[in-house]
C-alpha cells in the first residue's frame, strides 16, 4: 500500500458490495449492543442511577440548565451547549461501570468479529494508512508512535509499515492479543494510568476514543503532558454536524452508551485550543453518500442548510466533495500540535 490513498478509497459508500458483505457482523454488533444497553437501563429508560451521574458543559463548564434536548436515546440525555454549542450526554456511566463494559461485556467479541470480516479489514486499513500518512505530513519525524484504544492493532501495522515506531494501549485484553500477535508492544488497561512514567511518544492517535472521556478537557491535558513540544495529536470522533447522524437522529448508532461527547469541526477544534492544542489540518471523512440517498430531497435539503447554511436547490449540488468541504461527513478528524 505504497500509492498515496485518497479517504474516499476507505469510503463504504463508494466501495462495490462493501455494505452487504458486512451487514451480517453490524446485526450481530448492535444486538449486542442494544442488549447491553438494556442491563443498564432503569423501566422507564433511564441510565440506572446507581451507576449513572449527571454534568455540565464538557467544553465551556456552562451549568446543564443553560442546553437544549436535542435527542433522548438508549437511557441519554443528549443536549446542545446554548452558551458554545457543544453537544454532549447530560448523563453518563460512573468511570467504574463504564470500565467494566470494555473487559467484561460482549461487545468487543463482536467488534473483533467485525475487524476480521474482509471488506471492513480492507477499509480499516486504507483508512489507517491514510490517517499515518496526514499524521507524518504534519510531523517533523517518525518517532515513537503511541495508539491510545489500539483494538486489534491496524493503526499500528500502517504506522509501522510508514515507519514509526509503535506502541498502543487497549482495555480489552483479547483485542490486545490480537495486536500484540502482530508483533506489536501493546499494555492492557486504560490512559494514563497503565503508561509508562517516562513514556514521552513523539506522537498520540486518539481514533474513537475522546467521545468516550468523562472529562475530556481534563483527558487531553494528560495527553498534553505525554507529549513532548513538537509532538503530534491525531483524533477521530463523531461528528454531530455529519448529515447522515442528522438525517437518523436519535436512531443514528453514533448515539450510544459509551459516547458521551458529540463534537463537530468547529467544537473539536475548540476543546482542543481548551486543552493548550492549535489545529493543523481539520477536515470530515466518510460521506455515508448511499445512506444519504434514501432520503426525500426535501429533507436533505433543509437538514444540510440547519448544519452548514448551506443552499442546496437541486440533489447535484450536494456531491461527496462538497459535502466534506461543509464539514457534514460522518467522522470528524484533526492533527494538532501543542500551542
Amino acid at each position: 500500500m505504497t500509492a498515496a490513498l485518497h479517504k474516499d478509497d476507505f469510503d463504504a459508500a463508494l466501495t462495490p458490495g462493501a455494505r452487504a458483505a458486512m451487514t451480517l457482523d453490524y446485526v450481530e454488533l448492535r444486538r449486542a449492543e442494544g442488549e447491553m444497553a438494556t442491563q443498564l437501563l432503569e423501566s422507564d429508560g433511564t441510565l440506572a442511577g446507581a451507576i449513572a451521574i449527571d454534568r455540565d458543559c464538557v467544553l465551556c463548564g456552562a451549568d446543564r440548565s443553560a442546553s437544549r434536548l436535542r435527542y433522548f436515546t438508549k437511557g441519554l440525555r443528549i443536549v446542545t451547549c446554548n452558551v458554545c454549542d457543544m453537544t454532549y450526554s447530560q448523563n453518563v456511566l460512573t468511570q467504574e461501570a463504564d470500565r467494566d463494559r470494555y473487559v467484561n461485556s460482549e461487545v468487543p467479541r463482536f467488534h473483533q468479529n467485525i475487524r476480521a470480516n474482509p471488506v471492513y479489514a480492507m477499509l480499516e486499513a486504507r483508512k489507517a494508512a491514510y490517517f499515518v500518512a496526514r499524521l507524518g505530513s504534519f510531523s517533523p519525524r517518525r518517532g515513537l508512535l503511541l495508539d491510545v484504544g489500539c483494538s486489534t492493532g491496524v493503526l499500528l501495522d500502517a504506522a509501522r509499515d510508514a515507519g514509526w515506531e509503535t506502541v498502543g494501549i487497549e482495555a480489552n485484553p483479547d483485542l490486545a492479543a490480537v495486536a500484540r500477535g502482530k508483533g506489536h508492544e501493546v499494555t492492557v488497561g486504560f490512559f494514563p494510568d497503565v503508561l509508562p512514567p517516562d513514556l514521552k511518544p513523539d506522537a498520540i492517535c486518539l481514533l474513537d476514543i475522546l467521545e468516550h472521556a468523562e472529562r475530556p478537557v481534563d483527558f487531553l491535558n494528560q495527553v498534553a503532558e505525554r507529549l513532548p513540544a513538537d509532538g503530534r495529536l491525531f483524533i477521530q470522533a463523531p461528528n454531530f454536524d455529519s448529515l447522515i447522524v442528522r438525517l437518523e437522529g436519535a436512531s443514528n448508532s453514533t448515539f450510544d452508551i459509551g459516547h458521551w461527547s458529540y463534537f463537530t469541526p468547529k467544537t473539536l477544534d475548540a476543546m482542543l485550543a481548551s486543552a493548550g492544542f492549535r489545529a493543523l489540518g481539520t477536515e470530515t471523512v466518510i460521506s455515508e453518500m448511499d445512506k444519504i440517498r434514501t432520503f426525500e430531497w426535501d429533507s436533505i435539503r433543509r437538514v444540510a442548510h440547519e448544519i452548514s447554511g448551506a443552499a442546496l436547490s437541486e440533489p447535484d449540488d450536494l456531491n461527496i466533495d462538497r459535502l466534506h468541504a461543509l464539514g457534514m461527513g460522518y467522522k470528524v478528524t484533526g492533527v494538532y500540535a501543542r500551542a
